[in-house]
């Protein structure tokens, strides 16, 4: 699904960034290095129902995720996971029982 559609997508979307925020791009920032400052960001609002009706919406949404989640997988006891989709039960989760943190990333933490 990916492919050579998914990295031009994200140049031409660091190109208008660039260009509308009058910010760094993804080269500038990556070759200067110097810090993280007058990064380009773009922030597109649209108004979904105005286009497409909320049934053709979700029906459409759905068979995208089904044909994600369907996908091959290295291993088939690990499910296919979507941006997003368990934050709710993670967001319980961690309520209830707290953060889980890597010991060793949490020393590192406590290092600094």
């Amino acid at each position: 699904m990916g492919y050579w559609k998914g990295s031009g997508l994200s140049i031409v979307l660091d190109m208008i960034a660039t260009l509308l925020s009058d910010g760094s791009s993804v080269a500038a920032v990556t070759e200067d290095n110097s810090d993280e400052f007058n990064i380009s960001q773009v922030f597109i609002a649209i108004e979904v129902d105005k286009l497409i009706d909320g049934a053709t919406r979700d029906a459409k949404l759905q068979r995208i995720m089904d044909y994600i989640t369907s996908a091959e997988r290295a291993d088939e006891n690990v499910p296919v996971r979507l941006p997003g989709h368990e934050f709710s039960r993670l967001l319980e989760e961690n309520r209830r029982n707290g953060i889980t943190v890597d010991d060793s990333v949490w020393a590192k933490i406590k290092a600094l």
